[in-house]
């Protein structure tokens, strides 16, 4: 069986509220349903908690052979923390899910059914330096940076958890596959593409799988993602893999 859970998130403290993310659910919905047979189920700004409950039932949920889709669209942060190392993660209305805390989720899933995480949201690979934030802004064609600084949420940014530990740690070889917008370091953006905005990731991400064939591989869809990008777009953002070098080869859905 193929299910999905699609997460888009809106809502966030003034200045920081973005216009695209329940929108990009739409696109994904439309996608993983009509084209790929997917059960899908759509949430709007939830909670911490809330999404946290929704990875959770996704995961429970599949049985020998399934494929799941957690798909989510929103900011994302990055920080240096006490131990000299550094996190990121997405953000909810009310508080911020860290990379160690959705690797918890990724552990559980087994060898023989598979968990596919997208994540349209800035800093996204690293959810599986110092750096400079960039203030929620429009730049260069409209763009919004998907980003939000975590000294400047209106909302406690993280719960200490030193047991968990701060790095990745290993899953279940192809069991879980993380799809991220950018690299660790960088922004994702979403802009009005006619009358509705969406991220520039879930926008041409979905155009590609509606027109593409349905035994698409990871390797061709984030070549033909990247390639749009750059051709059409006016920002630098390259959407990436988890273990680029032993998933490209393989059908996405």
């Amino acid at each position: 069986m193929k299910k999905s859970i699609l997460i888009g998130i809106n809502k966030y403290p003034v200045n920081y509220t973005l216009e695209g993310c329940q929108n990009d659910v739409t696109l994904w919905e439309d996608v993983l349903r009509i084209k790929f047979g997917f059960i899908t189920k759509k949430k709007y700004d939830l909670l911490k908690q809330e999404v946290l409950d929704q990875l959770q039932l996704l995961v429970s949920s599949l049985e020998k052979g399934d494929i799941g889709v957690f798909f989510f669209s929103g900011h994302g942060v990055r920080r240096h923390d006490d131990s000299d190392k550094y996190n990121e993660g997405i953000v909810a209305t009310d508080k911020v899910i860290w990379d160690y805390e959705i690797d918890k989720f990724k552990k559980r899933v087994k060898k023989d059914r598979k968990l596919i995480l997208i994540f349209d949201t800035c800093h996204s690979e690293g959810v599986f330096e110092p750096h400079k934030f960039l203030d929620f802004e429009r730049i260069g064609l409209n763009y919004m940076v998907k980003s939000i600084p975590v000294e400047d949420m209106e909302f406690p940014s993280v719960e200490s958890n030193e047991d968990e530990g701060l790095v990745m740690r290993e899953v279940n070889g192809d069991s879980v596959i993380t799809l991220a917008a950018c690299g660790k370091y960088k922004q994702a953006y979403e802009k009005q593409f006619g009358e509705m905005y969406n991220g520039v990731f879930s926008h041409y991400a979905t155009q590609i799988l509606l027109r593409g064939n349905e035994n698409i591989n990871f390797g061709n869809f984030l070549d033909l993602v990247n390639t749009e990008i750059k051709d059409k777009e006016n920002v630098e953002q390259v959407s990436v893999i988890s273990d680029y070098d032993l998933k490209m080869e393989h059908k996405m859905f």
